[in-house]
């Protein structure tokens, strides 16, 4: 409970810097930029940490390029900071949501954004390597080294 409240401030506060939009810009082309700013600036600030914890383990753009895109499937959704705050909420203890059609669809929102990630990607022409990152980076289990790295960044974020 304690990352998740770390979370909630982090998505509470946090305002863009230069150095950052500069980060962005060093691995984004202008169209991945475009659908990077698409998302709130909360998972924009998340994905940057996610990305900046990355560089440390592995410098490489296409790598890098996929922990900035991994939550892009969230872009356009109703997943918004009160929304996963009650879905956290939600799981937490168990609460069935079945009378609210607004719960339901930011869960289905939640549970499907990394293949709508993927599909956004392909449709930008992304590489398959980021692609393949984006669309399994909820996976529990995995052989593959980037694919377990990105996991373990984006859960420490």
């Amino acid at each position: 409970m304690k990352y998740r409240i770390k979370q909630l401030l982090y998505a509470l506060f946090y305002r863009s810097s230069k150095k950052e939009h500069d980060f962005v810009a060093n691995y984004l082309n202008d169209i991945e930029k475009n659908l990077f700013y698409r998302l709130r600036g909360s998972e924009q600030g998340h994905s940057i940490r996610v990305a900046k914890r990355c560089v440390k383990l592995k410098d490489d753009s296409e790598f890098i390029k996929a922990a900035l895109l991994h939550d892009v499937g969230k872009v356009d959704t109703n997943l918004n900071l009160f929304m996963k705050s009650l879905l956290v909420f939600v799981e937490k203890f168990n609460i069935k949501i079945s009378f609210s059609k607004t719960l339901i669809s930011a869960q289905e929102s939640k549970n499907s954004h990394s293949e709508r990630g993927a599909a956004l990607l392909k449709s930008i022409g992304c590489s398959e390597y980021v692609i393949n990152l984006v669309k399994n980076h909820h996976k529990e289990s995995t052989d593959n080294k980037d694919l377990k790295l990105l996991i373990e960044c984006d859960n420490k974020e």
